[in-house]
Protein backbone atom coordinates (compact mmCIF):
# COMPACT_ATOMS: atom_id res chain seq x y z
CA UNK A 1 0.00 0.00 0.00
CA UNK A 2 0.92 3.78 -1.00
CA UNK A 3 1.95 5.58 2.02
CA UNK A 4 0.25 9.13 2.50
CA UNK A 5 2.73 11.79 1.87
CA UNK A 6 3.67 14.38 4.71
CA UNK A 7 2.27 17.06 2.82
CA UNK A 8 -1.05 15.44 2.31
CA UNK A 9 -1.17 14.87 6.10
CA UNK A 10 -0.84 18.33 6.50
CA UNK A 11 -3.63 19.55 4.28
CA UNK A 12 -5.54 16.91 5.97
CA UNK A 13 -5.05 18.16 9.56
CA UNK A 14 -5.30 21.75 8.43
CA UNK A 15 -8.93 20.98 6.89
CA UNK A 16 -10.12 19.65 9.79
CA UNK A 17 -8.77 22.18 12.33
CA UNK A 18 -11.04 24.66 9.99
CA UNK A 19 -13.87 22.52 10.33
CA UNK A 20 -13.62 22.20 14.30
CA UNK A 21 -13.25 25.66 14.44
CA UNK A 22 -15.93 26.54 11.79
CA UNK A 23 -18.41 24.44 14.12
CA UNK A 24 -17.53 26.33 17.13
CA UNK A 25 -17.56 29.48 16.06
CA UNK A 26 -21.17 28.85 14.64
CA UNK A 27 -21.91 26.93 18.00
CA UNK A 28 -21.13 29.82 19.99
CA UNK A 29 -22.70 32.38 18.11
CA UNK A 30 -26.02 30.55 17.81
CA UNK A 31 -25.77 30.69 21.61
CA UNK A 32 -25.58 34.47 21.87
CA UNK A 33 -28.53 35.00 20.01
CA UNK A 34 -30.58 32.80 22.38
CA UNK A 35 -32.76 33.94 25.13
CA UNK A 36 -32.60 33.12 28.52
CA UNK A 37 -34.75 32.12 30.10
CA UNK A 38 -36.43 31.31 26.78
CA UNK A 39 -39.50 33.44 26.03
CA UNK A 40 -42.69 32.05 26.52
CA UNK A 41 -45.29 33.25 23.90
CA UNK A 42 -49.21 33.36 24.48
CA UNK A 43 -52.31 35.18 23.14
CA UNK A 44 -54.76 38.04 25.76
CA UNK A 45 -58.43 38.09 25.51
CA UNK A 46 -60.85 39.63 27.25
CA UNK A 47 -64.61 39.44 28.75
CA UNK A 48 -67.35 41.69 29.85
CA UNK A 49 -70.01 41.57 32.24
CA UNK A 50 -73.14 43.66 30.50
CA UNK A 51 -76.92 44.65 32.43
CA UNK A 52 -79.18 46.55 30.49
CA UNK A 53 -81.97 47.81 32.81
CA UNK A 54 -85.14 49.06 30.77
CA UNK A 55 -86.81 52.20 32.21
CA UNK A 56 -90.64 51.79 33.70
CA UNK A 57 -93.28 54.46 33.81
CA UNK A 58 -95.77 52.59 36.65
CA UNK A 59 -97.98 54.84 39.15
CA UNK A 60 -99.96 53.43 41.71
CA UNK A 61 -103.18 54.82 43.64
CA UNK A 62 -102.49 53.55 47.53
CA UNK A 63 -105.12 55.29 48.91
CA UNK A 64 -108.75 56.33 47.78
CA UNK A 65 -111.49 59.09 49.44
CA UNK A 66 -114.29 58.03 51.29
CA UNK A 67 -116.14 60.49 52.74
CA UNK A 68 -118.59 58.19 54.41
CA UNK A 69 -122.04 59.07 54.65
CA UNK A 70 -124.14 61.79 56.03
CA UNK A 71 -127.01 64.52 55.71
CA UNK A 72 -126.78 68.13 54.49
CA UNK A 73 -130.50 69.10 56.97
CA UNK A 74 -131.71 71.16 54.12
CA UNK A 75 -128.50 72.96 53.88
CA UNK A 76 -125.60 73.02 51.87
CA UNK A 77 -122.30 71.21 52.99
CA UNK A 78 -118.43 71.17 53.01
CA UNK A 79 -116.44 68.58 52.97
CA UNK A 80 -113.13 68.56 51.93
CA UNK A 81 -109.86 66.11 52.55
CA UNK A 82 -107.97 68.88 53.81
CA UNK A 83 -110.42 70.45 56.38
CA UNK A 84 -109.82 69.04 60.14
CA UNK A 85 -113.52 70.04 61.11
CA UNK A 86 -115.67 68.69 58.32
CA UNK A 87 -119.70 68.57 59.03
CA UNK A 88 -121.07 66.28 61.09
CA UNK A 89 -120.82 62.46 60.03
CA UNK A 90 -118.65 62.97 57.40
CA UNK A 91 -116.11 62.07 58.91
CA UNK A 92 -115.43 58.55 57.55
CA UNK A 93 -112.52 59.75 54.90
CA UNK A 94 -109.21 57.53 53.88
CA UNK A 95 -109.68 55.15 56.96
CA UNK A 96 -110.69 57.22 59.42
CA UNK A 97 -112.00 54.34 62.34
CA UNK A 98 -114.74 56.56 63.91
CA UNK A 99 -116.21 60.20 63.51
CA UNK A 100 -113.36 62.28 65.21
CA UNK A 101 -112.16 65.71 65.97
CA UNK A 102 -110.01 66.33 63.85
CA UNK A 103 -111.17 63.36 61.49
CA UNK A 104 -108.58 60.72 59.98
CA UNK A 105 -109.08 62.52 56.28
CA UNK A 106 -106.53 62.69 54.03
CA UNK A 107 -106.17 63.23 50.04
CA UNK A 108 -105.63 60.32 47.83
CA UNK A 109 -102.25 59.22 47.56
CA UNK A 110 -100.28 58.56 44.36
CA UNK A 111 -96.91 56.85 44.40
CA UNK A 112 -94.50 55.90 41.34
CA UNK A 113 -93.82 52.57 41.44
CA UNK A 114 -91.42 53.07 38.62
CA UNK A 115 -87.91 53.28 38.38
CA UNK A 116 -87.86 56.66 36.45
CA UNK A 117 -89.26 60.35 36.63
CA UNK A 118 -92.21 60.56 35.18
CA UNK A 119 -94.53 63.44 34.26
CA UNK A 120 -98.84 62.38 35.79
CA UNK A 121 -101.85 63.52 34.41
CA UNK A 122 -105.34 63.16 35.58
CA UNK A 123 -108.96 62.85 34.23
CA UNK A 124 -111.82 62.14 36.09
CA UNK A 125 -115.11 60.84 34.19
CA UNK A 126 -117.58 63.47 36.18
CA UNK A 127 -117.64 66.75 36.62
CA UNK A 128 -118.97 69.16 39.00
CA UNK A 129 -122.76 69.29 37.70
CA UNK A 130 -122.24 65.52 36.95
CA UNK A 131 -120.86 64.40 40.35
CA UNK A 132 -123.98 66.21 41.99
CA UNK A 133 -127.53 66.58 40.75
CA UNK A 134 -128.87 69.45 43.25
CA UNK A 135 -128.99 72.74 42.33
CA UNK A 136 -125.26 73.47 40.74
CA UNK A 137 -125.31 76.76 41.94
CA UNK A 138 -124.06 74.99 44.95
CA UNK A 139 -122.62 72.45 43.84
CA UNK A 140 -118.67 72.46 43.92
CA UNK A 141 -116.16 69.62 43.10
CA UNK A 142 -112.71 71.04 43.29
CA UNK A 143 -109.07 69.34 43.90
CA UNK A 144 -105.74 70.30 43.90
CA UNK A 145 -102.14 68.93 44.46
CA UNK A 146 -99.59 68.53 47.53
CA UNK A 147 -96.09 67.76 46.96
CA UNK A 148 -95.70 64.48 49.09
CA UNK A 149 -97.50 62.15 51.10
CA UNK A 150 -100.62 62.28 53.61
CA UNK A 151 -98.14 62.37 56.78
CA UNK A 152 -95.92 64.85 55.55
CA UNK A 153 -93.03 62.52 55.44
CA UNK A 154 -92.17 63.10 52.18
CA UNK A 155 -92.10 66.84 50.81
CA UNK A 156 -90.02 67.17 47.58
CA UNK A 157 -90.91 64.01 45.20
CA UNK A 158 -92.33 66.74 42.38
CA UNK A 159 -89.24 69.23 41.92
CA UNK A 160 -88.47 71.01 38.67
CA UNK A 161 -85.14 69.15 37.54
CA UNK A 162 -83.29 72.10 36.36
CA UNK A 163 -80.41 72.93 38.03
CA UNK A 164 -81.38 76.48 38.51
CA UNK A 165 -84.62 75.55 40.10
CA UNK A 166 -83.92 72.33 41.87
CA UNK A 167 -85.68 73.32 45.12
CA UNK A 168 -89.44 74.51 42.96
CA UNK A 169 -92.79 72.77 43.51
CA UNK A 170 -93.78 70.89 40.11
CA UNK A 171 -96.83 70.15 40.95
CA UNK A 172 -100.36 71.69 39.64
CA UNK A 173 -102.63 73.09 40.65
CA UNK A 174 -101.57 74.14 44.07
CA UNK A 175 -104.97 76.23 45.08
CA UNK A 176 -108.87 74.60 44.51
CA UNK A 177 -109.46 73.97 41.01
CA UNK A 178 -112.90 72.39 39.44
CA UNK A 179 -111.82 68.83 38.75
CA UNK A 180 -111.42 68.22 35.54
CA UNK A 181 -112.74 66.07 32.22
CA UNK A 182 -109.82 66.66 30.09
CA UNK A 183 -106.60 65.14 30.50
CA UNK A 184 -104.35 67.73 32.78
CA UNK A 185 -101.10 67.68 34.19
CA UNK A 186 -100.48 67.35 37.76
CA UNK A 187 -96.99 66.64 38.78
CA UNK A 188 -93.86 67.39 36.66
CA UNK A 189 -91.13 65.64 37.23
CA UNK A 190 -92.15 62.92 39.59
CA UNK A 191 -89.47 61.11 41.80
CA UNK A 192 -88.46 57.43 41.48
CA UNK A 193 -86.18 57.13 44.52
CA UNK A 194 -88.48 54.85 47.40
CA UNK A 195 -87.64 58.01 49.95
CA UNK A 196 -89.49 60.32 47.77
CA UNK A 197 -91.81 59.27 44.86
CA UNK A 198 -95.31 60.22 46.30
CA UNK A 199 -98.33 63.06 45.71
CA UNK A 200 -100.78 63.69 46.99
CA UNK A 201 -104.30 64.75 45.63
CA UNK A 202 -106.64 66.51 48.14
CA UNK A 203 -110.48 66.95 46.93
CA UNK A 204 -112.66 69.68 48.35
CA UNK A 205 -116.94 68.82 47.87
CA UNK A 206 -119.85 71.61 48.54
CA UNK A 207 -123.19 69.10 48.37
CA UNK A 208 -126.16 71.33 47.35
CA UNK A 209 -128.64 71.27 49.97
CA UNK A 210 -131.50 69.94 47.68
CA UNK A 211 -129.12 66.78 46.43
CA UNK A 212 -131.06 63.69 46.15
CA UNK A 213 -130.04 60.45 48.58
CA UNK A 214 -127.83 58.21 46.60
CA UNK A 215 -123.91 57.30 46.43
CA UNK A 216 -122.02 59.54 44.50
CA UNK A 217 -118.80 58.67 42.84
CA UNK A 218 -116.49 59.98 40.66
CA UNK A 219 -113.57 57.86 38.98
CA UNK A 220 -110.40 59.64 38.66
CA UNK A 221 -107.71 58.31 36.01
CA UNK A 222 -103.89 59.11 36.38
CA UNK A 223 -101.24 58.17 33.86
CA UNK A 224 -97.46 58.21 33.69
CA UNK A 225 -95.04 59.09 30.71
CA UNK A 226 -91.69 58.38 31.07
CA UNK A 227 -89.41 61.90 31.13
Amino acid sequence: MEQISNKALLILLIAAIVVSVGGTLVSLYKISTMKYPPEITGMASTGRVNASIEGVAAINVTTNVDFGSGTTDGQKRHISTEDSDNYGSFRNCSGATAPINPPQCRGMELENTGNTYINVTLVSDKNRTEFFSGDPVEANFTFFTANGNRTGGEVTSCKNNTAAQNDVDNVSPTTWTEVPKTTTLICDNLSAGYAADTITIEFNLTIPSDEPAGEKKATITFAATSI
